[in-house]
């Protein structure tokens, strides 16, 4: 007897093993939505710093830095990025994303489209401006620029859904 419950023990461990998430190859965004906030910030951290050409890496970055309360932390990244290279479209339309306020935010993505009037990013964070202001008509055109360079941006076609 005791030794089926020896097996019925290795066998319910086992199970419970089985079924643990495992997080060793887990992306930041599964550590988030997991509540492990603190090892997703660290993760997303260290990937838009290994990556500064990764858009999606960056937007990640971003948006746990908001979410964490590091957006002043974040924007002083993007300044120092455009103070070393006052053409570089990603961190003009990351300091957009990262701003805490809506005329630096609108200004950095007027710079990125001034240097790449096809960036489809920052035509869509414009139009998150618009619509915001109240701007209806022109976050319109905005989300629909966006969605002609890039059908694929699912937060412009979220963003013209609501306008």
């Amino acid at each position: 007897m005791l030794k089926g419950g020896y097996l019925f023990l290795f066998w319910f461990v086992g199970i419970l093993t089985f079924v643990q998430p495992s997080f060793a190859n887990s992306t930041a965004e599964d550590l988030l939505f997991a509540g492990r906030v603190s090892e997703a910030w660290n993760m997303a951290k260290a990937a838009a710093a290994g990556a500064p050409e990764d858009v999606e890496a960056q937007e990640l970055y971003i948006d746990l830095a908001v979410h964490m309360g590091m957006q002043p932390v974040v924007e002083g990244q993007y300044r120092k990025r455009i103070e070393r290279d006052s053409n570089d479209v990603l961190a003009h339309y990351c300091l957009g994303r990262s701003a805490r306020s809506l005329s630096v935010a609108m200004a950095s993505y007027q710079k990125a489209v001034a240097v790449e009037p096809n960036h489809a990013r920052s035509h869509m964070g414009m139009g998150s401006i618009f619509r915001n202001q109240g701007e209806l008509a022109k976050a319109d055109a905005a989300y629909r620029k966006a969605l002609m360079l890039n059908p694929k941006l699912a937060e412009a076609w979220a963003g013209l859904q609501v306008v």
